[in-house]
């Protein structure tokens, strides 16, 4: 079913951004990508004002699976200490499959448990231009499959 659910939602995404040019040229560099994976993970950790350890182990298994070399280091400590900005994320995203990775990750990386998590991720996803009825569901997989805490 998640690759039904993964085509279903770039559907989605694609008939409501049919008239945005941004989706019709892929011309992001892999380094681009890894740049706005690491502002959404480390923003929305930043969401409730403070990084948890748990936010904090999440960015650095992330940090690790994308090997970040020395650039990629300062990039996150630059990401650490920047104003939280959705549009920073969006800027460039030039396929549904990069707008549903960043907004899941996001999603799944924090419990939007207060609300300055809640806006931020609402934000996030203006700015990714994901429809309500993808975020919704998205947010429903991601509680149906959430690891219970010990």
């Amino acid at each position: 079913g998640g690759a039904y659910l993964w085509n279903k939602y770039k559907d989605r995404i694609l008939q409501t951004n049919k008239d945005n040019p941004q989706y019709r040229e892929q011309t992001s560099t892999s380094e681009e990508k890894a740049e706005r994976t690491i502002r959404a993970l480390v923003y929305a950790a930043k969401a409730d004002g403070h990084i948890d350890s748990k936010e904090q182990a999440a960015i650095q298994r992330q940090a690790k699976q994308l090997d970040l070399g020395e650039d990629g280091r300062r990039l996150l400590n630059q990401a650490l200490n920047e104003a939280i900005d959705p549009s920073r994320i969006a800027d460039g995203v030039d396929s549904p499959e990069e707008a549903l990775q960043l907004y899941t990750l996001s999603t799944a990386s924090i419990d939007i448990d207060n609300p300055m998590e809640k806006a931020y991720i609402e934000q996030l996803a203006k700015a990714l231009n994901i429809p309500q009825d993808v975020q919704q569901d998205i947010r429903k997989e991601i509680v149906v499959h959430a690891e219970p805490v010990a």
